[in-house]
């Protein structure tokens, strides 16, 4: 689809002896929030950069939307157009990347990388391929999301860029193709043509590089080189950093822990399982046992349980996204919370 022009769009459409068209002000209609343009047949939201996504063919509530002011140009994507590209060097060429810095360790069928957490923070989408195999890593602020997905649609490896729109508390994606809309979370397009669609979950893990080097020795490390110089990436413990997050309505919502807590949704064959760093913490455990998909699943916390990664029974990473407890009830209503032992 073609990127419009906000404003030339609604003068078009206005224009239309056809079709009515309008943009609702502030106030004007308690049922469908500003931002948006809407037809009897037709549905566009609207980013703060002018920028519009078509949504008639959607899996939400427009009310869910938020975050229109912040507009597309806040995060610049690595990866795909633009001078911003990821540039990754072996493990023992390594020299700008601390061993204990935290990174987002990926791995693929065709290799493993691991992407620095302030770099993917910067730029919310990295577009790689490791070892030949397309894959999308993503870091959203607002929700800790942490997740990494093969990148491929059929026979297309498709570009992801990002929309400065938040649903829930999810920063949500797009296609550059189609501009249909990705939840990063669920891995799936909720809004466009590509409705329904998704991306597989890849195994990953948000953990020391020095963690990740010992269970992938022969990683690629993702370089501060990524193609501006201007571009820098200070040293910074994103994790700690304080975030304004929603509490969704509703009674079905399971506010066990607070909003911010982190956890691991561990996922096989269609399950998905919350394992709570909170309730590991009250334990006193730095290690449990669990299962997902009928398969046993091992999680390790590291001493102070602010990192903590998955693994199959082989010691490999399993597959698994980290984000915060308000995010992860909203996004997975059917996951259960992991049995502790």
């Amino acid at each position: 689809m073609k990127t419009f022009c906000y404003w030339a769009l609604v003068a078009v459409l206005a224009g239309s002896t056809l079709t009515l068209i309008f943009v609702c002000p502030h106030g004007s209609d308690e049922h469908i929030p500003s931002n948006f343009v809407h037809s009897d047949d037709g549905f566009w939201v609207v980013t703060g950069d002018h920028h519009i996504f078509e949504i008639t063919e959607r899996a939400f509530n427009v009310k869910s939307i938020d975050g229109y002011a912040e507009g597309r140009g806040k995060w610049t994507p690595l990866g795909g157009p633009g001078p911003h590209q990821p540039h990754s060097v072996t493990a023992g060429m390594n020299r700008s990347i601390g061993e204990d810095e935290l990174v987002i360790g990926v791995s693929t069928p065709a290799g493993a990388a691991a992407y620095p957490l302030r770099v993917v923070a910067r730029h919310q989408v990295v577009n790689d391929r490791v070892g030949g195999w397309p894959v999308l890593v993503h870091f959203g602020e607002k929700n800790r999301a942490a997740a990494a997905y093969t990148r491929r649609r059929g026979a297309k490896e498709p570009i992801i860029g990002t929309t400065g729109l938040i649903r829930g508390n999810t920063h949500l994606l797009f296609d550059r193709e189609t501009e249909s809309l990705l939840d990063p979370l669920l891995g799936r397009f909720v809004a466009g043509e590509l409705l329904g669609q998704s991306f597989e979950l890849l195994p990953s893990a948000v953990v020391p590089l020095s963690q990740w080097l010992e269970m992938k020795p022969d990683s690629l490390v993702l370089t501060l080189n990524t193609g501006i110089v201007s571009t820098k990436y200070p040293v910074r413990d994103v994790l700690e950093e304080k975030s304004a997050l929603k509490t969704p309505g509703g009674e079905e919502m399971r506010m066990t822990y607070p909003l911010g807590s982190p956890v691991l949704v561990l996922a096989e064959g269609g399950e998905h399982v919350i394992v709570a760093f909170e309730a590991a913490r009250e334990l006193g455990k730095r290690e449990i046992h669990t299962e997902c998909g009928g398969a046993p699943r091992t999680v390790l916390f590291d001493g102070n349980w602010h990192t903590a990664r998955a693994l199959l029974e082989d010691g490999e990473p399993a597959r698994c996204l980290r984000t915060v407890w308000v995010s992860a009830v909203a996004t997975f209503p059917d996951a259960r919370p992991a049995q502790l032992r």
